[in-house]
């Protein structure tokens, strides 16, 4: 098998398109100016400049932490059927917005209009889900062993957060964690990645015209590193969520340990993909394709490390090749483009360096391989099959369009193989024997498991890590739980007998 030459499709941005206004909102008043650093944003597609900012320094940091703690007893004493219809106004002005919003997101981070669509609907579907769990937050009263005491338990808000925010789905990931946070009665400081501000800019529009009160909700932009430092610094701010790195992950938990602030960290994952003998490969290869490309392979639990069973293995290769060569690759607001570039030319130089270590260590190239045209941020989507398992892409994250395969002979050796790495994210299994399947499922070490399908990540499911991917959780009713605390308290009547 041979790699293809793949032309870049290019065309122009559809005649309506207009660049959002960039802005901070602190306070719930919108800044155009702030005293930060001035940030240059620049389509991936093409390397062209799309607008530029001026980056919240340590004034605007300060303020929207105090406009957070300011607005907390006013935002947590309101009912919640009240914050709750309030995040189902914004989940319909984003679906209002839609378009706009994926075209925002596609010009700026890469990803083809189809998928930012979807990530903009699935985002209101998220903001729907916590819009009405935030109505079924309940108490509990325990029975007292003295017979004269009331005893109850009930839900408070943690207090102000701060959301940090990466740049591969700078819109999903934010509204999953704020919308959790305002449904418990939390107030928040949102700070998304310079790289995509204007994706999350949108949804804080959708925020502030659905009714979200003054200081409840504040969008900062800028420089990530004292940003994060300050929020996490400021008394005001009570917990910390932060989605990216593992190793930004570990800086930020050393500094809130510091300070006995807690965290919910969903750091990065290298899924195995565990492919037993006895499935329909041609199907399997379909399903795993469209995971593996999806964003240009820039999404966290993208399964990356595909271990195929040696009697399927050589079918298996094949059926990827098919359809890695169906994959349209072009600029994302081009009709019929699957897959765009990567976000950032510092994504091509690694999976670059991945995929050229691979080859070097044994590897065999089946697609791609290669840089894709002489304009933007493009990579051919790559398929490489007999990996060693000591090369790098077999030890790091490779977080793009890079596709790694091994045969397996034993199911002992590949639930081995699959937990060797520090990382415990999501993992898949595919098989038709359902006994096996869900045998082998229960052993992989990680917080999300797929099994006979990649679909783990919903507004009614928790999405969680082990191991170093993380700890704590977005979505479903432990999100919620995430950013509640639980307030007990023993009340007797006056003079009561308790002899």
């Amino acid at each position: 098998m041979q790699k293809r030459d793949v032309d870049v499709v290019r065309g122009p941005l559809p005649s309506d398109y207009q660049e959002t206004a960039i802005a901070h909102l602190v306070d719930g008043v919108w800044l155009e100016q702030a005293s930060g650093d001035r940030h240059t944003l620049l389509n991936p597609a093409n390397g062209e400049a799309i607008g530029s900012f001026y980056g919240s320094g340590a004034v605007e940091v300060t303020a929207a932490a105090e406009a957070a703690g300011r607005s907390l007893h006013r935002w947590s004493r309101m009912p919640a059927p009240e914050r709750g219809a309030i995040l189902a106004r914004a989940a319909d002005l984003m679906r209002d917005r839609a378009v706009a919003i994926a075209l925002d997101l596609t010009v700026e981070q890469g990803k083809p209009l189809p998928q930012a669509r979807g990530e903009v609907l699935g985002s209101a579907a998220v903001l729907d889900w916590f819009a009405e769990l935030a109505r079924r937050s309940y108490g509990r009263t325990v029975p007292a062993l003295d017979g004269v005491t009331l005893q109850t338990v009930t839900p408070r808000p943690v207090g102000a957060v701060a959301v940090l925010t990466p740049w591969n789905s700078p819109l999903g990931t934010s509204v999953r964690t704020v919308a959790a946070a305002l449904a418990a009665g939390c107030t928040v400081v949102l700070k998304p990645a310079s790289e995509t501000p204007r994706s999350a800019l949108g949804f804080a529009r959708a925020l502030v015209d659905a009714g979200v009160p003054q200081g409840v909700f504040n969008c900062i932009l800028g420089r990530a590193g004292p940003i994060s430092a300050q929020l996490i610094d400021h008394p005001a701010i009570r917990k910390i969520s932060f989605t990216g790195s593992v190793a930004v992950g570990r800086q930020l938990a050393r500094r809130a340990g510091e300070r006995l602030k807690p965290l919910v960290l969903e750091l990065g994952g290298h899924a195995p993909v565990v492919i037993f003998d006895d499935v329909d490969v041609t199907l399997v290869a379909k399903e795993a394709c469209a995971a593996k490309f999806d964003n240009a392979g820039q999404i966290c639990i993208a399964p990356s490390r595909f271990y195929v069973h040696r009697k399927a293995y050589r079918d298996f290769l094949d059926a990827m090749a098919t359809e890695v060569d169906s994959i349209r690759i072009g600029e994302g607001w081009v009709e019929g483009v699957g897959m765009g570039p990567l976000a950032n030319s510092r994504r091509v130089d690694e999976i670059d360096r991945l995929a050229k270590d691979a080859l070097s260590s044994g590897g065999k190239l089946i697609r791609g391989g290669n840089r894709l045209g002489n304009r933007g941020c493009f990579y051919a989507p790559t398929l490489i099959g007999d990996v060693s398992e000591g090369s790098a892409v077999m030890q790091e994250e490779p977080f793009g369009p890079l596709a790694a395969v091994l045969p397996f002979d034993t199911e002992d050796e590949v639930i081995s193989r699959s937990n060797a790495l520090p990382f415990g994210l999501a993992g898949y299994v595919f098989s038709r024997d359902m006994v096996r399947l869900d045998r082998v499922g229960a052993q992989l070490e990680v917080g999300m498991a797929g099994l006979n399908n990649f679909a783990i990540s919903k507004p009614e499911l928790p999405f969680t890590g082990i191991k170093d991917s993380g700890y704590g959780y977005s979505c479903g009713e432990e999100g919620f739980e995430s950013f509640v605390i639980r307030h007990t308290v023993t009340r007797r009547h006056a003079h009561s007998d308790c002899h």
